[in-house]
């Protein structure tokens, strides 16, 4: 379940690359969905991180700061 989830994570960063912040945001979604949702773990700050970069490349720099 670990290589899966970080390379749904990884395919997120490809999707930024491929000017597709959305596609991104549903690769990061789908990868937790896999994973736990007990707890707090590096694929979820991985997954917020994709998160954050998609906000920034869509010149969005309210959403991040909502999140913290």
């Amino acid at each position: 379940m670990y290589a899966e989830v970080t390379a749904l994570l990884n395919l997120a960063w490809l999707r930024i690359v491929a000017d597709d912040p959305s596609g991104a945001r549903d690769e990061a979604q789908r990868a937790l969905r896999r994973w736990s949702r007990i707890g707090f773990y590096v694929q979820h700050l991985y997954a917020l991180r994709i998160e954050t970069y998609c906000d920034l490349y869509q010149d969005d720099r309210e959403r991040p700061s909502a999140r913290a």
